[in-house]
């Protein structure tokens, strides 16, 4: 899994790895809560703040959408591909 990521120009920190290893595969679509309350439990001192932050640096790059099928909440997709998406 880490040479599939080596190539998206982030700082690939044990922290993020977990993140990234959480949304691989992932067909949850979870929020930023869901992947840091699971996350966390390896990494009990990691901030939500870094949950978020990653998510975003992985938006930007592409490797995730953001979805807004609820208004109150974000959700990620690590699929990239185009597929539709039913409430």
């Amino acid at each position: 899994m880490i040479q599939k990521y080596k190539n998206i120009g982030i700082k690939l920190t044990p922290q993020r790895l977990a993140i990234l290893d959480y949304l691989d595969g992932n067909k949850s679509h979870p929020t930023a809560e869901d992947i840091y309350r699971a996350v966390s439990m390896k990494f009990p001192t990691m901030s939500f703040a870094t949950v978020y932050n990653t998510l975003q640096s992985l938006k930007n790059k592409g490797v995730v959408l953001e979805l807004t099928i609820d208004p109150d909440k974000k959700r990620f997709d690590p699929d990239t591909t185009s597929h539709h998406h039913v409430i």
